[in-house]
């Protein structure tokens, strides 16, 4: 309920956001394609969750991006971030976003099977 309010409180100062960001050039890094942007981003970020802790089991460096494999508890995942150093092992803490089936990465000539884009991802100190 309380996200339901929130959502209908933004929602015109979302559409003003939109707005303005459709007639700026872009100030932040690129997203890989399909990610969310505009109202929809936007809309996700108010329903944003609790930051979720996960082991990293391997990366992969693009420029601007973080491919990450995952382990929490016994599921195996893959998530992308904006570029974060990473090591096998470290614990990180991330915020989800929205995951894709069948993601292909034209970078990497990959296709993942679910893919799951995260903000704020960082390593948490033990």
């Amino acid at each position: 309920m309380h996200r339901l309010i929130l959502i209908a409180f933004l929602f015109p100062f979302t559409l003003s956001a939109v707005a303005a960001e459709s007639m700026m050039a872009p100030t932040t890094g690129v997203k890989p394609q399909g990610h969310p942007t505009g109202m929809r981003a936007a809309m996700m970020a108010a329903e944003a969750g609790p930051m979720i802790k996960a082991t990293v089991v391997s990366s992969i460096d693009i420029p601007q991006f973080t491919y990450l494999q995952v382990k929490q508890g016994e599921r195996l995942r893959w998530l992308a971030s904006a570029s974060v150093a990473v090591k096998e092992g470290d614990l990180i803490e991330f915020e989800e976003d929205s995951t894709m089936a069948n993601f292909t990465s034209k970078t990497l000539n990959r296709t993942f099977d679910s893919l799951t884009f995260v903000n704020s991802a960082h390593v948490v100190k033990r």
